[in-house]
């Protein structure tokens, strides 16, 4: 499929239910060929570039799909984040929403971050071992010390 970036932007705005701003839509735009999944096809128009210049640039779904782990994220502009401490169930309930948040998250870089604590006094090294051996299933990151 091949359109101009003009297009691209038409097509966001119709889907959005009226104008966008350029700047944004460059953004997204250079996003995208960054991540590999649009291509610039070498024109006389250059990329990036204002709006009025954009009506000779020419894109291109990717022809491969991009390899997720050996292609480099692009930087995020700003991470929203959020933390508490939850107890097993709570846990449980997040993991029954994870598809959800997935879904909702698509395109974005969506990560998350566990830390495990195991308090009291003298928890014996058998309790260990076996919690480490779970934990070890799940990431080799993920080892009480």
């Amino acid at each position: 499929m091949l359109l101009s970036a003009p297009q691209l932007h038409g097509k966001s705005a119709k889907k959005q239910g009226g104008p966008l701003p350029w700047a944004a839509v460059r953004d997204v735009i250079e996003d995208a060929v960054r991540a590999r999944l649009i291509e610039h096809i070498p024109t006389p128009g250059n990329w990036p570039c204002d709006f009025s210049g954009a009506q000779s640039v020419k894109l291109k779904v990717a022809a491969e799909a991009p390899k997720t782990a050996q292609t480099p994220a692009a930087k995020p502009r700003e991470s929203l984040t959020t933390e508490a401490d939850l107890k097993p169930n709570q846990i449980q309930d997040l993991a029954d929403q994870i598809g959800e948040i997935v879904k909702l998250a698509a395109g974005y870089d969506l990560k998350f971050r566990l830390q495990v604590e195991l308090g009291g006094s003298n928890v014996p090294k058998n309790v260990v071992e076996k919690i480490n051996s779970l934990l070890g299933e799940i990431s080799d990151q993920l080892t009480l010390g």
